[in-house]
């Protein structure tokens, strides 16, 4: 059962969550039709039963990724509908962890890098192993001039999960960070 929330006692509404979510990873390998799979998934689990958490969250993380993958040519409508469909899960259940990582991507996308930090690290508090928050964490470091703290925590979500979906996004993470510090350094030492 999930913590603060209600799991659905219907096979068939866990198979196409699973589905949805399995979906929404392949979409970083195959795209934007993969992506819409998930959509399609999570849409018929809540036609199945309209309060399963896991496919709220999950038509939330669809939409969020919509949004950050730039699949989307504007991608504020997606955005506004992510953030409508996980923040009020957030409320009711502050202690679902899978709910503040898409949260997080929301923030990003905006561009308010404290907040979306906050979402990671609540995803992280809750879950130590979500290896993807420690990530994007990283990430937020070094967006927020933190660059070496930043690359700590990718390094550190890279040996926490080493064969994980997001592996390809983790490595261009430590790229980002190094030239950040390489550019505070230029831009220290070119006076």
């Amino acid at each position: 059962k999930i913590e603060g929330g209600r799991a659905s006692n219907d096979p068939d509404v866990h198979e196409l969550i699973f589905k949805g979510f399995g979906a929404i990873n392949a979409a970083r390998r195959l795209g934007v039709d993969e992506l819409r799979k998930a959509e399609t998934y999570f849409l018929k689990a809540l036609a199945l039963d309209p309060d399963a958490i896991r496919a709220q969250v999950g038509l939330g993380a669809y939409h969020a990724h919509m949004a950050v993958q730039l699949f989307a040519p504007d991608p504020a409508p997606h955005l506004a509908k992510a953030e409508s469909i996980l923040q009020p899960v957030i409320d009711r259940h502050p202690n679902l962890s899978d709910a503040h990582p898409p949260m997080g991507l929301v923030h990003v996308a905006r561009g308010h890098m404290d907040q979306a930090m906050r979402s990671f690290e609540r995803a992280v508090a809750l879950n130590p192993s979500n290896a993807g928050s420690h990530a994007q964490i990283g990430r937020a470091l070094v967006s927020l001039g933190h660059p070496q703290a930043g690359l700590e925590h990718v390094l550190y979500a890279m040996r926490l999960s080493p064969r994980d979906p997001m592996l390809a996004y983790c490595l261009a993470f430590p790229g980002y960070a190094q030239l950040e510090f390489d550019l505070r350094l230029y831009l220290t030492h070119r006076d």
